[in-house]
């Protein structure tokens, strides 16, 4: 047995051709992979190349042992040769890499980690668009592990193989592409191993696959891609696939609706298809309509953006002349008007209620594609409470006739909520994609008064126009200098935490009756004199037109009702002198607690634990005093008998030291 041969981890499968000017850049990415090329193996598949590619692939195989060079007369796109290399590799991962494009120096590495840690099937590695766009809203957050049932929409919008495939997987399911076909063979590929597989990584957080939009323009997808004659077959053939894998339901709408969008009707009706002739048109209508009787129910319908439904009906209906305007004014580029009507919105694409062309107001809903768009820009304490700043709107509708009301639910009483409604400020617009939008702004100021009873409130932001009402959670999305302002002492009593959740960064106002610890900070504890424990510190901002802020201290000895109170000296900005007084305090743990007024209001404070509490010192002739952290970070006080200490300490002294 020859111990030097190692099954490479990563089989880079390239098919080549007519890309000498783009050949080695491609490979020169592999060969410089940080995985090592002692676990990469390559085959590069010449088909049938009339331009030096060939060679070159020659001269590169013979400098690099681990790239694999094959020839092949043309088959008719890229298909086949991929075909040849996959039933030659045997890596246990298979990474699909084309000549226009290159890696990133750690994407391979990263991926199979990926696949690895988490025993996933699929790795989509982050896309980074080189003279051409790429999905980007799949790359937002890495996620270790999905599948297609979940309910992510952005998964399946790529059905590139330009991934990371266990080649176990392709193996066992006999997963192969189409043969002789231009374009529409990775959807093929794609979606059959995404119905196959246990699980799909996501890696976002790192830029792996250099995709190339050819800048002459001779790319398959620029120059129109398949023939229709040869194309809707192909897709009609993945309609068939995710058929034969799914059940009728949620999951088969949802990946029929992705086949519709994309591979019907945004690939072949578009500018290309104003452009052809009326024989090239025709096929493609054709094409296209055949698919549309066979697959499309009225619930996939519903899950196509306007524009789609605009194109079928009009296929379907022969208004054909009608479909040409509706593409044209698709791509021009600027969004259509919203009309809210009875609660309902609609995009006014072209013959929008034109009663001579009598399209159905479906065709043109968006109700359910509307959201609320929104981000926090200002977040403070005011005169009159928390002065909340942002900017919120629906989506697509005119600002103009938006009103914007900031919502505030509780956690602890489900169905009580408070409303506070909010002035509109001049902000600047919003882009979503290539559309810009005019945006609503708002200001409003949150009184902690009107939140009762006291508890933890969610704020959401709700925007309104006729009627129709969107609402969205506020805070994850706000500017970068937002903070939460901090504690305050409310004019009626409680005290107020502006926060932002630890789970989903959200913005959560809490009112607590007795007071958070933050709101008294110690910055120096000592003894003062004999029984006297100086706390020096500051007092939390209770805010303009609080009144005169005066804080005191109560030590109470647990089990009894016996307390002391002592009074501190507080200067105009919060700060404080406290002598808390332990003379001749008879034994026990003494509890800590601060009373602050501001005004009319007070608020009862649980003392939090000292930071760098002083040593014991003596309360009286016979005992001393000593502060430590209670159970919860609390502030108590132990009296103990320093005769009783004294002993305890002889007796440790007498076990520890070394006897004959």
């Amino acid at each position: 047995m020859d111990v030097g041969l190692v099954r490479p981890k990563v089989t880079v499968v390239v098919p080549v051709y007519n890309c000498r000017s783009t050949l080695g850049r491609a490979l020169e990415s592999v060969f410089a992979q940080s995985l090592g090329m002692e676990h990469i193996e390559i085959i590069a598949v010449d088909d049938g190349s009339d331009d030096g590619s060939a060679e070159e692939l020659d001269r590169l195989a013979g400098e690099h042992s681990q790239l694999i060079s094959v020839h092949q007369a043309n088959s008719g796109g890229p298909g086949g040769p991929r075909n040849v290399a996959l039933d030659q590799a045997t890596g246990e991962y298979i990474s699909f890499l084309d000549a226009d494009d290159w890696l990133g120096a750690e994407a391979l590495e990263r991926m199979v980690a990926m696949a690895d840690a988490h025993d996933t099937d699929v790795v989509v590695g982050k896309y980074v668009g080189v003279g051409r766009s790429v999905p980007e809203r799949m790359f937002r957050r890495t996620v270790p592990v999905t599948t297609l049932a979940e309910p992510d929409p952005n998964l399946y919008t790529t059905l590139s193989v330009l991934k990371l495939f266990r080649r176990s997987l392709l193996d066992e399911h006999g997963i192969r592409f189409p043969v002789g076909v231009l374009s529409g063979e990775d959807q093929i590929f794609a979606a059959h191993a995404y119905l196959h597989a246990r699980g799909v990584s996501v890696l976002a957080d790192y830029e792996c696959y250099y995709w190339v939009g050819r800048e002459d323009g001779t790319s398959i997808m620029q120059t129109g891609g398949t023939p229709a004659a040869a194309y809707f077959p192909r897709i009609g053939d993945v309609f068939e696939l995710v058929a034969a894998h799914t059940e009728p339901g949620e999951l088969r709408d949802r990946l029929f609706a992705r086949h519709f969008e994309w591979d019907v009707l945004h690939w072949r009706f578009d500018e290309l298809y104003l452009g052809a002739d009326e024989v090239d048109r025709r096929a493609n209508e054709s094409g296209a309509l055949t698919l549309i009787e066979r697959w499309l129910t009225p619930e996939v319908t519903a899950l196509l953006p306007p524009h789609d439904r605009l194109f079928v009906h009009c296929l379907q209906y022969g208004l054909l002349d009608e479909l040409r305007v509706i593409i044209s004014y698709h791509h021009q580029g600027e969004a259509p008007t919203t009309v809210v009507d009875k609660r309902k919105a609609f995009a006014a694409y072209p013959y929008f209620r034109d009663p001579a062309v009598a399209i159905p107001d479906d065709c043109y809903e968006i109700t359910d594609r509307l959201t609320a768009g929104h981000r926090l820009t200002g977040l403070a304490w005011a005169d009159g409470g928390l002065a909340v700043r942002g900017h919120a709107l629906i989506w697509r509708v005119d600002t103009e006739v938006q009103e914007v009301t900031l919502v505030l639910r509780s956690k602890k009483h489900p169905g009580i909520e408070h409303r506070v409604p909010a002035e509109r400020l001049a902000t600047p617009d919003l882009v979503e994609g290539r559309y810009t939008y005019p945006c609503a702004g708002f200001a409003a100021e949150i009184t902690p008064a009107a939140l009762r009873p006291p508890s933890q409130w969610d704020v959401y932001v709700e925007v309104a126009v006729e009627g129709l009402v969107r609402e969205a959670r506020l805070g994850a999305v706000r500017d970068d200098q937002i903070v939460a302002p901090g504690v305050r002492l409310a004019a009626d009593g409680p005290y107020v935490t502006p926060y932002f959740t630890e789970t989903f960064d959200n913005l959560t106002v809490g009112l607590a009756p007795t007071g958070r610890r933050e709101a008294v900070q110690v910055t120096e504890a000592a003894w003062a004199r004999r029984g006297r424990l100086r706390l020096t510190g500051r007092l939390l901002d209770a805010g303009p037109g609080s009144g005169e802020l005066m804080f005191r201290a109560e030590l109470r000895r647990r089990g009894t009702e016996e307390t002391r109170l002592s009074s501190a000296v507080v200067d105009t900005q919060g700060g404080f002198t406290l002598d808390v007084d332990l003379r001749g305090a008879p034994g026990g743990r003494w509890d800590l607690w601060g009373e602050v007024t501001a005004g009319a209001a007070t608020a009862r404070i649980r003392m939090a634990a000292l930071a760098r509490p002083p040593g014991p010192s003596p309360c009286s002739a016979a005992r001393q005093a000593e502060p430590y952290e209670a159970k919860g970070g609390d502030l108590s006080i132990r009296v103990t008998d320093r005769r009783a200490v004294r002993a305890l300490k002889r007796i440790r002294a007498w076990v520890q030291s070394p006897r004959s």
